[in-house]
């Protein structure tokens, strides 16, 4: 506690009621009374020259400075030098800040004019089996069948991952930039007739390129697996979701060992 006077006093602080801790956040054997030192101080002890200190005040909220020097005097006056008090130019923070705008996957389909189902599954994982070319049936080896993702993979709801710069997982649900919307309606025009299957088929995302295309539409069921792999955004870097979602998790874990142990000790 300072005082006008320019003496500083310890003053503890402890809770008016007891309050419980999970055992691992606990630090045993601490030392709460100290043994050495002594509770009573002046300002010039406190604020030696040339310590570093921060600006609490407005204007400078933040700002790093450095003790010129205090008064001796016991007058409560200490002289401090801040290096600066202007702001940093944010301008290309907030250019590229724009450029990467998110968007909800219903504001999203709007604009394209799909429905929200359809932009979240192209956005994910859709299975197609491609059937042999006719240099693959008449070769005498053996084929396996050949089974590519024609969906964006953008997000990925079991490993937590996202990929900045195209999606964004929220508390609310998924979100997408500007650019998985300009890349999803490059697909649309560039193969409007798979599109129009997937809204008519929403209860699988496996298909056969014969279910897609027809019989005779194996060609261009190989042409959508080639338009996909020059995406942009395929293999784009992921990344895990947040450390908000990673901290939520490690406190439920903290949780749930905390009343699982105060379980024990009532017992």
């Amino acid at each position: 506690m300072y005082t006008q006077n320019g003496r500083v006093t310890l003053e503890k602080q402890w809770s008016p009621i007891p309050v419980p801790y999970a055992f691992q956040a606990t630090v045993k054997e601490l030392q709460v009374k100290e043994t050495v030192g002594h509770q009573f101080s002046t300002l010039a002890e406190v604020f030696t020259q040339n310590s570093t200190c921060f600006m609490l005040g407005h204007p400078g909220y933040g700002l790093q400075g450095k003790v010129l020097s205090a008064d001796k005097n016991l007058k409560g006056k200490i002289r401090i030098e801040f290096d600066n008090i202007h702001e940093p130019e944010m301008e290309d923070v907030k250019k590229k800040s724009s450029q990467a705008h998110y968007m909800p996957g219903y504001a999203g389909a709007k604009r394209l004019g799909i429905s929200t189902h359809l932009i979240s599954r192209i956005t994910g994982t859709i299975y197609l089996l491609l059937s042999p070319t006719e240099e693959e049936k008449n070769s005498d080896r053996p084929r396996r069948p050949k089974k590519v993702n024609v969906g964006l993979s953008l997000k990925f709801n079991k490993s937590k991952e996202e990929v900045p710069g195209w999606s964004k997982k929220v508390d609310s649900g998924w979100l997408y930039s500007a650019n998985t919307i300009k890349v999803l309606d490059r697909y649309i025009n560039e193969f409007p007739d798979f599109f129009d299957f997937l809204s008519q088929h929403s209860g699988s995302d496996d298909f056969t390129d014969q279910q897609v295309f027809g019989e005779d539409g194996i060609e261009r069921a190989y042409k959508l697996h080639e338009f996909v792999q020059t995406l942009p955004c395929i293999n784009a870097e992921r990344r895990v979701i947040s450390l908000k979602t990673l901290f939520l998790f490690i406190h439920k874990i903290f949780t749930s060992i905390y009343h699982f142990r105060l379980g024990d000790q009532m017992e």
